[in-house]
């Protein structure tokens, strides 16, 4: 019954370990990239927000 287990000496509980831990690693590698991206973008959006707050604020006062 234990050869019902191993596929060419290598144990289907160590593969699926093995893609657990590649999951686990691709999932946080992703996480890290999203939340620098929407950092980024937050940071362009209120850029963008000042100079049209500074812009109107110019408008106004002429």
């Amino acid at each position: 019954m234990y050869s019902l287990l191993t596929i060419n000496q290598f144990q289907i509980g160590d593969f699926i370990v093995q893609l657990l831990f590649i999951f686990i690693l691709l999932t946080l590698i992703v996480s890290i990239v999203s939340i620098i991206r929407k950092s980024r973008r937050n940071n362009e959006r209120l850029k963008r927000i000042e100079e049209k707050v500074e812009e109107l604020l110019s408008k106004k006062d002429t």
